[in-house]
């Protein structure tokens, strides 16, 4: 491996950011992943696991603009106790850029996740402004072991016509004015809720798409069910995000080490089963349909690629520590982030890893941890993320993005604005 800590270009730390198990003070970048339009960069920040155990919820969490070239922010807006549970997606309305996150409350003792909101912020190029929210979620500890709501990040999606779909304790779509179109109850079985519902709907030709305890599309339009699939695989505790592929199927990977592939009337087209890992990411596919993906399994993680057409293992870069961001493809290399503090590329033919930078946050508990993220591409092949100590990354490859429309993984391109 070759380790190239010079690629670091700057570094953004936020205020009262980092571990600190004595005070509970920290902002993280942790369900907020970079969002990239034009020269300018979001980001909002939140917290993790640790801190609802401990009670070690901040009082204030910021969404940033930044330029590329600067980690001066342009502006920051201060949400109070609101934590940023996903987001930023992007929305260019004939040149006013509109930003979305989805924002949680927590309960008194700041232990709980209590409820969700969708926001809308108008970015006025200097300033921004919240133009209107929706709460998508209440009460949900009172749902009792909400467990796996309480790891979950919460992104919108947003068609061409600028509506917007998110999932909370329900399924909502919104105009771009702020009026509710639908919301629907998710039929899902047993006391699924309870481990919780999230992630990104996938938008794609006219249809949304999205994982939970079942496989489920719906018609965007109006809402309807078009179906769920409930007999996939009985062992399956969780679906993952929706990838379209450029042969027309959809890809979506499982909390039980699967990868499942579909026709969009729901019909497979095979499944390929890691063996071990919980595959939380949401897999990066190329131009010719294979797909690249981390799993989670402690100190026995890989990260692999699958041949598009059959799902079988083409290469796997073994013992590795928890991938659990998503991926993203240059045109030389695919890129991922882990618990181990490192970014780095493995060639797309080989898997060999020709490229890695270690990021310069603490060590110990967390420290520089990339997790729930998922890693952003400027044109000039420079990535972006923001780590478990607070720090926000730009850093410099001698890549650039890949050519593939079907090249994203968060959005509808690598800087993720969209997902249609």
């Amino acid at each position: 491996m070759i380790f190239h800590t010079q690629n670091i270009v700057w570094t953004f730390k936020t205020s009262g950011s980092g571990f600190d198990i004595e005070s509970g003070d920290w902002e993280l970048f942790y369900y907020s992943s970079p969002a990239l339009f034009g020269e300018n960069l979001y980001i909002g920040t939140s917290n993790d696991a640790n801190g609802r155990k401990t009670g070690g919820l901040k009082d204030h969490y910021t969404l940033f603009k930044f330029h590329r070239d600067s980690s001066a922010p342009i502006w920051s807006l201060d949400f109070g106790p609101l934590e940023v549970r996903g987001g930023p997606v992007i929305h260019d309305d004939s040149g006013v850029l509109y930003i979305y996150v989805v924002l949680e409350s927590h309960t008194d003792d700041k232990s709980k996740r209590k409820q969700d909101f969708l926001y809308q912020i108008r970015d006025n190029g200097a300033t921004a402004t919240v133009m209107w929210n929706y709460t998508i979620s209440e009460n949900v500890d009172d749902a009792g072991g909400f467990q796996w709501a309480e790891l979950q990040r919460i992104y919108p999606s947003i068609d061409e016509s600028g509506n917007v779909y998110v999932l909370g304790r329900t399924f909502n779509s919104f105009t771009k004015a702020g009026i509710r179109r639908w919301n629907i109850t998710v039929p899902f079985e047993s006391d699924f809720p309870i481990k919780g519902i999230g992630f990104q709907p996938t938008i794609h030709n006219g249809y949304v798409y999205f994982g939970a305890d079942k496989f489920y599309c719906y018609r965007a339009s109006d809402g309807a069910l078009m179906y769920h699939l409930t007999k996939i695989d009985h062992t399956i505790d969780r679906f993952g995000q929706v990838v379209p592929r450029p042969d027309g199927t959809l890809a979506v990977g499982t909390m039980k080490h699967k990868v499942f592939t579909f026709f969009p009337n729901g019909t497979e087209k095979y499944r390929a089963n890691l063996g071990e890992g919980k595959i939380i990411v949401s897999p990066a596919v190329d131009a010719t349909g294979n797909m690249y993906m981390g799993t989670k399994n402690n100190d026995k993680s890989r990260f692999v690629k699958l041949h598009g057409e059959t799902g079988v293992v083409v290469w796997s870069i073994e013992d590795l520590y928890d991938v659990y961001s998503s991926p993203i493809l240059g045109k030389k290399r695919v890129y991922f982030a882990g618990e181990d503090r490192y970014i780095y590329g493995a060639e797309q033919s080989t898997g060999e890893i020709t490229y890695s930078t270690k990021l310069v946050g603490r060590t110990g508990i967390l420290g520089s941890d990339v997790n729930q993220v998922a890693l952003a591409m400027d044109p000039s092949g420079n990535i972006y993320v923001g780590d478990m100590d607070g720090i926000l990354y730009k850093i410099s490859t001698d890549d650039e993005p890949g050519s593939s429309a079907f090249s994203y993984t968060m959005g509808k391109n690598m800087q993720r604005v969209g997902f249609y």
